[in-house]
């Protein structure tokens, strides 16, 4: 993945040239007021309710798959953890893909059916 070049530091970089080419303290603070903004709304993005289900889920999978050393499909994996069970099995792909993504658990195809495990 490539580093993109955010507004905070794209700011930080015009603030030292600004002060290295003998710029005015002025242009200097409403620079810093502005990267400022940015910071905050950086930190004001928090998960959604459904983000930190998923992430609690992802772990409950992750625990069920490290307790055991076989494979599973996301059917099966939606029978064995009692959590799973109300889960689509869109919706547990979904959040296997995603740990399969993050490499934290592995995906193999045999027979054209997916199978995730440690």
């Amino acid at each position: 993945m490539t580093n993109k070049m955010t507004n905070v530091v794209a700011m930080e970089m015009a603030i030292e040239v600004v002060k290295e080419n003998g710029g005015s303290t002025e242009l200097v603070e409403k620079l810093e007021k502005i990267k400022e903004g940015f910071e905050k709304k950086k930190s004001s993005t928090k998960k959604t309710a459904t983000q930190e289900e998923n992430e609690k889920l992802k772990e409950i999978i992750i625990e069920f798959l490290s307790g055991t050393n076989k494979r599973f499909t996301a059917t099966e994996l939606a029978k064995e953890i009692p959590e799973l069970e109300e889960l689509t099995n869109q919706r547990i792909t979904s959040l296997l893909t995603a740990l399969v993504k993050d490499l934290r658990i592995k995906r193999e195809v045999e027979k054209r059916k997916a199978y995730f495990f440690i």
